[in-house]
């Protein structure tokens, strides 16, 4: 989370509030022609530039010029722009707008003269012509048309006017300038664009001049004095303008206003790839594909979707078996004739008719894996055999991965299971009867379908035929070509025969692969049927069956209406980028219809971008093998060797496989590639790991390798001799040409891939077949009709000339990627067109490379003009032969899904990855959806965060590693019987497996758990059975614990082991388990969850059933692109939690996650030096915003319970239920007790997670979120320009009581002014479960900026031991000390080694210094012990990222290896014993059983005293233990409420004569705190409403109920809501009238939908209905505002008693004083009463839960809670919920005295104070804070409360030094004495605390009887003191006035 990227010179300003002027720059972006890539100019010429500062300003925004050079510096032009709007950013993904008001009193100026000269750039007139250019009205900046004259028709740019404005200087803008004389008349106009508006002209008969137009905003801050930009100016707004208007107020102004939108709402008009051939083509009105106007060039000529929308009937002709009677007859030798009659089968046929109704349709994109239905878009039969039929279905757009299953009529191909597998076998003699479709492989074992090539080079018994187009192929004739002019380019003249005996009808893949591009599956039920995959590539070919057919025999439709002319399927029909399949299916007497057939597709192929830090191999001779994980390594550059990162451990190793059926190799490392990464983008692309013998090499997504740039030098062209005889077939005469010419009739005869120059002789001979011999070529078929004779130039169209710095290798480039981009220049504007081919084959003689397929036509390399004189540059780019090079993967991580989506210019928005994307936000994005978080295991918590531990094969430390993990934390369980455990991160593999029978693989080394021990796997593979017994067959064990060894720093296995094992009841468990407090069991010890629950892995696009494949966020699913781009990716966001936003002209995405902590960091006199340039009193973080900064008013609002849910719902298309709904529901128990047990219920849409466990997180996160609806509103000074979307700030706030309280921003609206409006969210860490990424930052770069150079190191540490018990530190900080520095201070009581891997885990970092401190004193106590020290700087520094800095920290060498060492003194005149405990309490449930600790351990410590300690109790209990340290256990401490251990020591003679005292004693009590005894009493808290008020609210929503009456008539008002603060959403005002029936308000609540929409309007007022009494009124909710009123209503007083509930009920707690609104802090002490139950008070740490307070005003019973500070049971106060009880509270009025504390004391130097008074002694109250003993300078007094400790017999300790000296401060008499200071307390100063943490005490002197000598003192802690004081301090507070700015023309910010 970081602030806004500006620069410090600015920021600093902002801080500051210092004055500045400020002005806006405008570039406006002027019509003209798209270039021939489709795209516009970028040259400086194309814009306009304006201000509206006084005074033109010169400004350079870093743009480039088309051709890639710097456009430099442009000056803005002053006195044009009247005004300039707001504008806005926001977490949604909406568009936002701006509005431009332009001064155009100059439109349509012009003057004539025929005295008009132009010399070079100077257009003038003479002096005596009487024409002044600035009072006709011509000003800088405008564009002029000249008329006549030798520039007739130009314009031209004024850039300056001069010679008393007779002369204007002139700019080109599309053409040079021409000399010219006078004596012609010349009429010069304004015609600058920006003053027309809607009176535009219209461009190319379609569209006004400005549309589409870009604009960009800057804010400039400019210094007051000196009138200089401070910093750089901030690129506010980026858009295009969305509408314009014109207004002409005669004799006063002629405006034009352009109003502007963000980019967003370009979004919403683009949509996906439609199936219809005009389109796809870009076809013209004569149906002629537009190369230019294609979405890629290739497309014009692709004739894939010709028949995409026909519809089709075909009479389908079957054979059937019947039986017929036939006769038969035999004549006797008597002439007797015999008859007789018998069956006869005879073959009869059977005619089906098949509709087949085709539409053009979107085509969709598949990411990750799903279920899809194709798009059919042919259809038709074999003109031979109408029962076979042939349909080609688009899938999706290309390139998939593959097919994984179909689901024929139904039913999946691949079984789900074993089950499934045994009931769909088809070896099976007699399967269950009514399956057609029988099974291959099964899904829970992650085989998926396999296919078969039966065509294409390489495959056996395939041929290669060459394709004879008909006579119409170069024209197209047919469809309106006129064939003299125009023609289609012919892809290949040849297709390649099928071999269908290669076809496997049980093929399948378990790689994940699936069915492959060009591959075939084979089926036999329910139908005779061939699928053939094409998976969409770039450059794929034709279906060669298809082709084969259109050849011979022909297909019925086009034998029956298209003639020879007509190419009806051929080499040019490739539907380019869609993965389609072609069905061969056969009709049959069984199967007479054409099965329904359902895809499970593995989906589109993305770039990765290295996102994970992974890369490809570069393909050299190297074996993986030779690294394995856990292994050390360097990494070094490929080109220089240099080290990039050492010692690097490789902590992940895998495999995929990739959209060519190809297995791939990654690897991962402990800390990222130092690639030099700026933006994402790496610029060392090739480096090597290296263990100092084996080498892995790796390449980055944008490796280019080396020579693999280049200009094409020359056109590849040949002069032939053309002979064209009568009737008879052309013939060429190629003569002695060269041999590349010839290799174009080599292998294939007659492929001929040659461009004619003569148009005549191209009609006829472009691309038709030729046969050679020797140097003749002969046409085959045809003739000479129509050809022209004579010599004639040939330009090879699929051959390229590369740079003489190519390679002169053959072949060394075959398989490369080329780029050819061609730059013409028009009119002075340079366009670019790219085209992309694979290189086929190589001569390094001559330099000559064959690409895959021809140049697109007029895209030939033809630097010598031979085809067209247009001056062509052509250059070109290799990209290596190596697949995956630019890290493309079939990925289900949704932020390079999305990433995809708006990058992809064919079904996206087309955004450019580095100008419009903040690429390294978007791969950050992705690294936390990647997150996979932490295992928690029990048994041994050896170790250290930060050090690694393996799990070998073989239980031994020369085993290999199986798994390994990085310790984050390590501790026990304390409520789980001292239960151990480690946390462990980046971790590998998984520690333990359940048992999976047949259906996992497991690898040797896996630990399979069982009740009866832990086995590990010998022998790889599945297991069919569990293992018992003794070492079962594949199995060693049973094992009773399982060991992890540590991983050295230098990647070897150390000998230290961590043990691991967890058992119950004898039984054993999984020890990979966290332990749950709240239930006292164990769960899962996965973060997220288990892989072993995934049994459908494989399709849920997981690569292997291995933990690192669970990750946080995970999406598969169909984008429907018939849909717009801004609702897609509006769909997307909602799926991740994802945030797109728009900043500094590039989108950032950015995932909600937990927040970073937010520090204030003020700056002061004794900080500032390491804040130089920023005022005292500043606040140097812009994210922490206190009631200073705020600018009037702050609104706050709650959505209300209609939006708050306890259930929370949705659906998955679960895999492992055929891709059908899955239901995914979560409830919380606590949240549906609160809502009084009413069920709300919620939804949240999941669609494309496939994932249940995925699903179920982010249900229960979006359920976590409902419960916090609050929204903050509020107004900020020019710093809050620092701020950015989406990230969190705090806020504190006096009234509402908010102490940094944290929210996210989800819109900051930047006003004219400087000022901005700041709308946030509440945030609460409760809504997410995950962190960051734990992946390692880079040292000094990472994807997110640039190099920083790294600090110097600090020097001369000294430690010096002064004051008692603390060590004094100084050094000398590095000589370059700059203001974002900062000391580290380290400290060990052992010496180390600084450089050492360990040090870190070992050594405890002390403190971290602001700025330039050198000084340091370590408070060590006094224990006599020596430390040692290590000091090191650091340096936050801000990398750019986008718009968006990110902070990071770079650091220094500690400044020794050794460390500085110094030792603590203990003086000799000081002697003592101290007492202390690790606990104070143990913790009874409710039965007074005591559940935790087992044992308290009390340890006296002696100083200067050599004599033992003497232990004694009171009461008298066991203690164990010897020396100086003593154990409670909880046996021993039995029934008792508290028990007083006391520590005696007496001083030696020696001692006593030094100045020791006899005897030196100290006492610790340890009570025991009964969890939620006291709640009964809560009644009595009435007093405790004041503090517990605000909790009280929130039981205020049941309100509601009570106010309906009232409220009833305030609903009227609610009608009129829509006009209040929720107007907002006003364009739902209509809805308002739905208000008017806000009596049904109850319905109202779900009103909240309303904001969705205008109708939605209804539903805002909704909510605020409901919250009013009248919540009827809910429809009219925005007046909800008088729903508060009712709230003062009947709903009011209700939630009054609740606060006194509260109170009363934390009263009780009042001891869980953190319930805190209960009471022990005052608030709550009227429930005081039973403040001894306050004890508990500690656990009031869940205040939170004060809601259900009123419970605790059953706090009575907490007498017990002397023990107070175990309060931790304070939890019980939750029960509270009783609260309603809190009515009673009033009782609890004598809760004030309950606040009170007594302290004993004794007036006289050597008097006891003795016995313990009687109850009735302690007439002033019962309810009191806490029961302890409090040490002070080492005097012990006793504090009591009445009852607690009435039963004691122990009387309270004395001391010899009276009052005056304990307290030290100066007082001798008891009536001067009216307040003491808090430090007086060394433990339970909490106790006293006000919950602005000050402290009020006063002392009340009163005489005490009973028995008691001495003088009881009163202390209160009053909280309706403390209320005051907060009260009155408020209104003392100033508003502190805004100084923003001031404005360099005539606008100011407000003050």
């Amino acid at each position: 989370m970081a602030e806004r990227n500006l620069s410090t010179a600015l920021r600093k300003v902002l801080i500051n509030n210092e004055p500045f002027e400020y002005c806006h720059l405008i570039k406006f972006e002027r019509p003209s022609k798209a270039l021939l890539s489709g795209k516009f100019s970028t040259d400086a010429v194309r814009y306009a530039y304006y201000t509206d500062a006084g005074h033109n300003i010169a400004f350079d925004d870093g743009s480039t010029s088309t051709a890639g050079s710097s456009n430099g510096s442009q000056t803005y032009i002053a006195d044009k722009i009247l005004s300039v709007g707001n504008y806005s950013e926001t977490v949604e993904a909406r568009a936002s707008g701006m509005t431009l008001d332009f001064a155009a009193e100059s439109l349509n100026l012009s003057i004539t003269s025929d005295e008009v000269t132009v010399s070079s750039s100077t257009l003038s007139v003479p002096t005596t012509s009487g024409i002044d250019f600035a009072n006709e009205g011509f000003r800088e900046g405008d564009k002029v048309l000249i008329t006549g004259g030798t520039n007739n028709g130009k314009y031209f740019k004024v850039i300056g006017i001069k010679t008393n404005n007779t002369a204007m200087t002139l700019s080109v803008i599309d053409d040079t300038i021409s000399n010219q004389s006078s004596g012609t008349s010349v009429t010069i106009a304004v015609a600058s664009d920006e003053l027309k508006g809607p009176i535009g002209e219209i461009n190319d008969g379609s569209l006004k001049s400005y549309h589409n137009r870009e604009v960009f905003v800057y804010k400039a801050f400019l210094n007051p004095t000196t009138g200089v930009i401070t910093g750089s100016p901030v690129l506010v707004f980026k858009g295009i303008i969305n509408s314009t208007s014109i207004t002409d107020n005669p004799g006063a102004s002629l405006r034009v206003k352009w109003n502007l939108t963000s980019h967003w709402g370009d979004f919403a008009q683009i949509k996906g790839r439609i199936t219809n051939d005009k389109i796809h083509r870009a076809a013209d009105a004569n149906n002629r594909g537009q190369k230019e106007s294609a979405i890629r060039p290739e497309y014009a000529n692709d004739l894939g979707f010709l028949h995409a929308e026909q519809t089709t009937n075909i009479l389908a002709t079957y054979t059937a078996i019947e039986q017929e009677m036939r006769v038969k007859t035999k004549k006797k030798w008597y002439g007797k004739v015999k008859v007789s009659t018998y069956m006869e089968d005879v073959e009869v046929e059977r005619d089906v008719n098949l509709n087949f109704s085709l539409q053009g349709k979107t085509l969709p994109v598949v990411y990750g894996i799903d279920r899809v239905a194709g798009l059919p878009v042919f259809v038709d039969t074999k003109s031979n055999d109408p029962n076979n039929i042939f349909i080609a279905y688009a899938l999706s757009e290309g390139k998939i991965g593959g097919l994984y299953d179909l689901y024929i009529d139904g039913s999946p191909l691949v079984c789900i299971n074993k089950e499934d597998s045994d009931d769909r076998d088809d070896s099976v003699t007699t399967p269950v009867d009514g399956i057609n479709v029988f099974c291959r492989g099964r899904q829970d074992l992650g085989a998926t379908l396999g296919g078969v090539k039966m065509s294409g080079s390489g495959v056996s018994g395939s041929t290669t035929n060459n394709y004879t187009p008909g006579n119409g192929m170069a024209g197209y004739g047919r469809y309106g070509y006129d064939p003299t002019d125009e023609y289609i380019d012919t892809f290949y003249n040849h297709y390649n025969t099928t071999n269908t005996s290669l076809l496997d009808t049980t093929a399948t893949d378990a790689a994940g692969g699936g069915v492959l591009d060009g591959e075939t599956i084979t089926l036999s039920n329910p139908n005779t049927m061939r699928l053939t995959l094409h998976t969409g590539t770039s450059d794929q070919k034709a279906d060669d069956t298809l082709v084969s057919i259109g050849q011979s025999p022909k297909f019925k439709r086009q034998t029956d209406y298209f003639d020879g002319d007509f190419e009806y399927w051929s080499p040019n029909h490739r539907m380019l980028d869609t993965a389609y399949v072609v069905l061969d299916c056969e009709i049959s007497e069984d199967a007479t219809t054409v099965p329904e057939i359902e895809y499970v597709v593995r989906g589109k192929e993305i770039n990765c971008y290295n996102y994970d830090y992974s890369y490809a191999h570069n393909g050299a001779s190297e074996s993986a093998s030779n690294f394995t994980i856990g292994q050390t390594v360097d990494l070094k550059r490929t080109d220089t060797n240099a080290i990039i990162n050492d010692d690097v451990t490789i902590i992940d190793k895998w495999t995929f496989v990739d959209a060519d059926g190809v297995v791939r190799q990654r690897f991962r490392f402990s800390n990222p590639p130092e690639l030099g990464y700026t933006n994402g983008v790496p610029t060392i692309t090739a480096f090597y790991m290296t263990d100092g013998t084996n080498t892995w090499n790796m390449l980055t997504y944008n490796h280019v390798p080396t020579s693999g740039t280049g200009t094409v030098p020359a056109t590849l062209s040949v002069d032939v001799t053309v002979s064209t005889p009568a009737d008879a077939p052309v013939t060429m005469d190629t003569g002695g040409n060269p041999n590349w010419f010839f290799d174009g009739f080599e292998g294939i005869t007659g492929l001929f891939n040659f461009a004619f120059t003569n148009d005549s002789l191209a009609y006829y001979l472009k691309n038709l077949i030729f046969d050679q011999s020797g140097t003749t070529l002969t046409q085959t078929g045809g003739n000479s009709t129509g050809a022209s004779s004579g010599t004639h130039t040939v330009v090879s169209t699929d051959r390229i000339k590369l740079a003489s710095s190519a390679s002169g290798t053959d072949d060394i480039y075959n398989g490369y990627t080329i780029e050819l981009t061609v730059a013409t220049t028009t009119d002075g504007v340079t366009g670019k067109q790219i085209v992309t081919r694979n290189i086929t084959d190589y001569d390094g003689t001559s330099k000559v490379a064959v690409v895959s397929e021809p140049w697109p036509s007029g895209l030939e390399p033809d630097p010598d003009d031979v085809v067209d004189n247009n001056n062509a540059v052509y250059t070109y780019k290799l990209t290596p032969a190596i697949v995956n090079v630019d890290d493309k993967r079939i990925s289900i991580n949704p932020s390079l899904q999305l990433l995809d989506y708006t990058t992809s210019p064919i079904y996206g928005k087309g955004l450019d990855v580095h100008n419009d994307l903040s690429l390294s936000e978007w791969l950050l994005a992705a690294r936390i959806c990647d997150s996979r978080g932490t295992q928690t295991v029990t048994g041994s918590k050896t170790g250290t965060a930060g050090e690694r531990y393996v799990l070998t094969s073989d239980g031994t430390a020369s085993g290999s590693v199986v798994s390994m993990g990085r310790i984050k934390s390590v501790g026990d369980f304390t409520d789980a019987a001292g239960t151990d455990y480690t946390v462990f991160e980046e971790c590998f593999g998984k520690f333990s497996k359940s048992f999976m029978k047949n259906s996992h693989s497991y690898v040797a080394g896996d630990i399979v758990y069982t009740d009866t021990g832990y086995y590990r796997v010998s022998v790889a593979g599945t297991k069919s059975t569990a293992p018992t017994g003794t070492n079962p067959t594949g199995f060693t064990g049973p094992h009773t614990s399982i060991p992890l060894f540590k991983l050295n720093a230098n990647g070897t296995i150390s000998s230290t082991v961590k043990a691991l094992s967890r058992t119950a009841a004898g039984t054993y468990r999984n020890y990979v388990a966290d332990y749950n407090p709240a239930n006292k069991s164990f769960d899962t010890g996965y973060s997220l969850f288990d892989s072993d629950f995934v049994k459908y892995w494989r399709y849920l696009g997981w690569n292997s059933p291995h933990q690192r494949e669970v990750t946080r966020h995970q999406t598969s699913g169909v984008v429907d692109t018939s849909k717009s781009v801004f609702e897609n990716i509006n769909g997307f966001l909602k799926q991740f939690n994802g945030i797109l936003s728009y900043q500094a002209g590039k989108y950032v995405l950015k995932i909600e996650t937990t927040s970073d902590t937010i520090t204030s960091t003020k700056v002061t006199a004794a900080n500032s030096s390491s804040y130089s340039g920023y005022s005292i009193g500043a606040e140097h973080n812009p994210r922490v915003i206190t009631d200073e900064d705020i600018i009037g008013t702050i609104n706050v609002k709650d959505a209300g319970p209609s939006k708050s849910y306890n259930t929370v719902s949705s659906s998955i298309l679960d895999p492992g239920n055929q891709f059908k709904g899955t239901a995914v529901t979560f409830y919380d128990s606590n949240y549906l007790r609160a809502d009084k047990n009413v069920i709300k219920s919620g939804t949240v849409n999941v669609a494309s997670i496939s994932s249940y466990y995925n699903a179920r997180i982010n249900v229960e996160n979006f359920l976590r979120k409902s419960r916090f609806n609050m929204d903050i509103s509020f107004k900020l000074g020019p710093k809050g320009l620092l701020l950015t979307v989406g990230d969190t700030i705090t806020v504190s706030n006096t009234k509402f009581g908010f102490s940094e309280k944290y929210f996210r921003l989800t819109n900051l609206s930047f006003n004219k002014d400087c000022t901005v409006n700041v709308t946030a969210e509440e945030y609460d860490a409760s809504f997410y479960t995950i962190s960051k990424p734990s992946l390692p930052s880079i040292s000094g770069n990472d994807q997110r900026g640039g190099v920083q150079a790294s600090p110097g190191a600090p020097n001369s540490l000294a430690a010096t031991a002064k004051a008692i018990g603390s060590i004094d530190l100084a050094w000398t900080n590095a000589t370059v000390f700059t203001d974002n520095m900062f000391t580290e201070i380290w400290v060990h009581t052992g010496n180390l080694n600084s450089s050492a891997t360990n040090f870190k885990t070992t050594a405890t970092l002390l403190h971290k210094t602001a700025g330039a401190t050198k000084v340091y004193q370590h408070a060590v106590g006094e224990d006599n012990a020596q430390r040692y020290y290590w000091i090191r700087h650091g340096k936050s520094v801000v990398q750019t990222s986008g718009g968006s800095n990110q902070s990071k920290t770079l650091y220094s060498a500690f400044n020794t290896t050794s460390g500085v060492a110094a030792t603590t003194v203990i003086p000799s005149t000081l002697y003592d014993v101290i007492l202390e405990s690790n606990a104070g309490a143990f913790q009874a449930n409710a039965s007074g059983v005591i559940q935790n600790p087992n044992e308290i351990t009390l340890t006296a410590t002696r100083h200067n005293l050599s004599n033992a300690v003497t232990f004694t109790t009171s009461p008298s209990v066991t203690l164990t233990g010897s020396g100086d340290t003593r154990v409670l256990t909880k046996a021993n401490m039995g029934s008792n409420t508290a028990v007083i251990i006391t520590a005696t020591v007496t001083a030696t003679s020696a001692e006593q004569s030094a100045g020791a005292n006899t005897n030196y004693t100290s006492v610790a009590t340890v009570a025991r705190v009964d969890e939620g005894a006291q709640g009964a009493e809560g009644p009595e808290g009435p007093d405790g409403p004041q503090g517990v008020t605000g909790p009280t609210g929130n039981v205020g929503p049941a309100g509601p109920d009570g106010s309906p009456g009232p409220g009833g008539p305030v609903g009227p008002a609610g009608a009129t809501g829509p006009s209040g603060p929720d107007g907002s959403p006003g364009p739902g005002g209509p809805a308002g009238p739905a208000g008017a029936t806000g009596p049904d308000g109850p319905d109202g609540s779900p009103g909240p939908g309303g904001p969705t929409g205008p109708a939605g309007a209804t539903g805002p007022t909704g909510p605020d209905g409901v919250a009013g009494p009248t919540g009827n009124t809910g429809g009219a909710g925005p007046t909800g505002a008088a729903g508060p009123t009712g709230n003062t209503g009947p709903a009011g007083s209700t939630g009054a008693a609740g606060p006194a509930g509260p109170t009363g009920g934390p009263g009780p707690e009042g001891a869980d004083g953190p319930t805190g609104s209960a009471g022990a802090q005052g608030p709550t002490g009227p429930a005081g009463a039973t403040g001894p139950a306050g004890a508990t008070g500690p656990a009031g740490a869940e205040g939170p839960d004060g809601p259900d307070g009123p419970q605790g005003a059953q706090g009575p019973s907490g007498p017990t809670g002397g023990p107070g500070p175990a309060g931790a049971a304070g939890p019980t106060g939750s029960t509270g919920s009783a609260g309603p009880g809190g009515a009673t509270g009033p009782a609890g009025s004598a809760g004030p005295t309950g606040s009170s504390i007594f302290l004993y004391y004794s007036s006289a130097a050597s008097t006891t104070l003795n016995a313990n008074p009687s109850i009735s002694a302690w007439s002033s109250g019962s309810n009191y804070a806490f029961n302890t003993v409090v040490s002070f300078n080492s005097k012990v007094w006793a504090m009591k409360n009445a009852s607690g400790i009435s039963n004691s017999t122990t009387n309270p300790q004395s001391d010899t030094t009276n009052f005056t000296q304990v307290f030290s401060n100066g007082l001798t008499t008891v009536a001067s004495m009216t307040k003491l200071t808090p430090t007086f307390f060394v433990s339970g100063e909490s106790r006293f605390r006000c919950v602005d943490n000050s402290f009020f005490w006063y002392a009340n002197a009163t005489q005490v009887t009973g028995g008691v000598t001495g003088v009881k003192w009163v202390i209160e802690a009053r909280s309706d003191r403390c209320n005051r004081s907060r009260r009155s301090r408020r209104s003392k507070w100033p508003k502190r006035p805004n100084r923003c700015c001031r404005c360099c023309r005539s606008y100011r910010c407000s003050r």
